[in-house]
């Protein structure tokens, strides 16, 4: 967040539908290469807010089993695919 300009307004609209929307721009993402970087998430220009909402939808995403993400080493870029419905079910029943 250090390399983000800061906002004039710190505000992060907390709706459903500023979640929902960045939720679908995460799945669009991932339809279009099958896997997406935690980084290539992020086009220019963006701003906090827009850092914010990705991020928390990203949370959304693992908490409700739709996305795995994967990183091989400490510091590496993380890798979000989505999670194959027979791991989440495996996921939910244990």
């Amino acid at each position: 967040l250090s390399s983000v300009p800061e906002d004039k307004l710190l505000y992060v609209p907390q709706d459903e539908f500023f979640l929902e929307k960045s939720m679908d721009y995460i799945r669009s993402c991932i339809k279009m290469n099958t896997k997406v970087t935690f980084f290539e998430l992020f086009s220019e220009p963006f701003n906090r807010s827009n850092v914010i909402g990705v991020f928390l939808a990203l949370l959304e995403l693992i908490r409700i089993q739709e996305i795995s993400i994967q990183q091989d080493q400490h510091f590496e870029d993380i890798t979000i695919t989505f999670l194959p419905r027979s791991e989440a079910s495996e996921l939910q029943s244990g």
